[in-house]
This record gives structure tokens, C-alpha cells and sequence, in this order.
């Protein structure tokens, strides 16, 4: 038996809210992960739980790195025409 997911997006939809949607659907973790991990991108990992504001709930979904960032300062870079 075929079955046909439809989304009706008229104000678009984000990447994350459209995996929360599926996980909430019942596709699993683990299999969406190792679908994910056939991409040739290393360095991260993912996770799922239900946020709460206020009376509200909903599936969140994260993409993360594995390791931590080092975020590094600012700096002013001046440019120049040259003429």
C-alpha cells in the first residue's frame, strides 16, 4: 500500500519544522539519522524533543555540531578603492 504525505505550505514551511513534522508523523530517529549520515558532510550530529511555551507544545529538531565551536573575535577590516 502507497501512502502520500501532502503539504499544504502556503506561507512556506522551514527545513526544521518539515523533519519535526515527519518525526512527528512517525519516521524514526535513528533511520532518518543514518539516511542523513550518507551525505558527505562530517562533524555533526542531531537530536529531537518537545519544547514547551506556554501552552503550546512542539517537536523541535536540531542540527548541531559534534564538537565544540571556537567563535572568534571581530575584527575592522579597512577597504580601499583603488583607482
Amino acid at each position: 500500500m502507497n501512502k502520500t504525505l501532502y503539504f499544504d505550505c502556503f506561507a512556506g514551511i522551514s527545513g526544521d519544522m518539515t523533519v519535526a513534522a515527519l518525526l512527528d508523523a512517525g519516521v524514526p530517529l535513528p533511520h532518518l539519522e543514518a539516511e542523513l549520515r550518507k551525505l558527505p558532510i562530517h562533524g555533526w550530529k542531531v537530536s529531537s524533543f518537545i519544547a514547551q511555551r506556554g501552552a503550546f507544545a512542539a517537536r523541535r529538531f536540531l542540527v548541531e555540531p559534534d564538537v565544540p565551536l571556537v567563535i572568534l573575535s571581530q575584527e575592522k577590516f579597512q577597504i580601499s578603492a583603488h583607482q
